[in-house]
């Protein structure tokens, strides 16, 4: 670590700390906290910290484990909340990690990571509407004509995709 990095980074720890000894000394802080950050509300909340740090560090390659650990809380939330621990939704975390991707792709400018993400973002879905069909969770896509919904305009993206690749190919070999 040099120079703004250091600043930064004792900036938080000198925050952090003071958080904690406050937490330890007013009951009104700590009942605030206890209240506030039960689980999994703590995971998402953990989520957001990574991420303002990692933007507000210069880090943005952290965006997208940021996402991906507020994504696991917000499942863990669905989950306690409606008492249904559906299986399915584990396979949005590529869904989770696209995002992070993109928000790290245009933090840094790298528009590489932001293509990758939706990519991940477009097979995450792809996966949870199979998964969702072949377990017969229909309901998880919006009834009867959400299957519809979801899977025509993800076959036109990945139709235009396939063409737009293939006219690319052709005109490279001219």
């Amino acid at each position: 670590m040099k120079g703004s990095s250091q600043i930064k980074f004792g900036i938080v720890l000198i925050l952090f700390v003071a958080f904690l000894v406050a937490e330890k000394q007013f009951p009104a802080i700590r009942e605030w906290v206890s209240t506030n950050t039960a689980y999994p509300l703590n995971i998402i909340l953990v989520g957001i910290v990574i991420f303002v740090l990692s933007i507000w560090s210069g880090v943005t390659g952290c965006a997208t484990i940021a996402t991906l650990v507020a994504g696991v809380g917000g499942i863990l939330y669905y989950q306690k909340v409606t008492g249904n621990s559906e299986p399915i939704l584990w396979t949005l975390i590529p869904a989770f990690i696209g995002v992070g991707m993109i928000q790290s792709g245009l933090f840094s400018g790298v528009t590489q990571k932001a293509k990758v993400g939706t990519q991940l973002i477009g097979f995450s879905i792809m996966v949870f509407v199979i998964c969702a069909v072949i377990f017969g969770r229909s309901q998880l896509l919006g009834g009867t004509y959400g299957l519809a919904i979801i899977l025509i305009p993800l076959g036109v993206w990945y139709f235009v995709k396939g063409l737009r690749s293939k006219k690319n190919n052709q005109d490279t070999e001219i």
